[in-house]
């Protein structure tokens, strides 16, 4: 994780720190997931989306996401989309829900 991200994330915890936060994972790949121990991801950047509460957030993909799609010309060197949240005051941990976004997921990506 660059170090740009980090306090982008350590940034959001910190001013929406008792409500949980979401939003959209820019990251690239390098490498196969037929190779996964020479595969590389890296997050490229973060598009908060949604404030929420203290147990939930969502959000939908709106213009936000198109126009930073339209904005940012490095997309188009094959940039994914994921998701991020956080747990507000809780530790960091793959929730019921979680693991369910991952589970249905997955055959996406």
């Amino acid at each position: 994780m660059p170090e740009r991200i980090l306090n982008q994330v350590k940034y959001l915890c910190k001013n929406i720190a008792k409500v949980e936060w979401s939003g959209v994972l820019f990251y690239s790949v390098q490498g196969s997931i037929q190779d996964p121990k020479n595969m590389v991801l890296t997050i490229e950047d973060i598009l908060p989306m949604n404030k929420g509460t203290a147990a939930y957030t969502e959000y939908s993909f709106d213009e936000r996401v198109l126009d930073y799609m339209m904005d940012n010309e490095t997309m188009e060197k094959g940039w994914k989309m994921g998701h991020i949240h956080s747990h507000n005051t809780m530790a960091v941990f793959f929730s019921v829900t979680d693991w369910s976004e991952l589970n249905d997921n997955a055959p996406n990506h």
